[in-house]
């Protein structure tokens, strides 16, 4: 049976494995992208993120937990809808912390 993790589920039911930061009806496992993901190494046959990326603020982690968890030949999809976060994370890698800091440090940023 192909193995599918969700990651950033919200209410998206695609997937074997649907994971989020916070609980949302489809979720089947809560856990901190900011930290080790709660799999075995090269678990999952497929991973698939969808506007996540621009959420977690320990990006060169989560991207090598997605690589530990994804089986050799394995396929990642990964989407945004913010279409200028990639190029600012590839070439400025350490600076879009600065942008999404005051998000994390508001009381009033709420997960969807």
């Amino acid at each position: 049976m192909k193995r599918i993790l969700n990651l950033g589920c919200g209410k998206d039911t695609y997937g074997t494995d649907r994971i989020d930061m916070f609980k949302t009806p489809a979720t089947t496992k809560v856990c901190d992208f900011n930290k080790k993901l709660p799999y075995k190494d090269e678990t999952f046959d497929e991973v698939y993120c969808k506007s996540v990326i621009e959420h977690v603020k320990n990006l060169d982690l989560f991207e090598r937990e997605i690589y530990r968890v994804l089986k050799l030949g394995g396929h990642l999809y990964i989407r945004t809808d913010f279409a200028g976060y990639l190029p600012m994370f590839m070439f400025k890698s350490h600076e879009h912390n600065k942008i999404l800091e005051p998000q994390y440090n508001a009381d009033a940023f709420q997960h969807e």
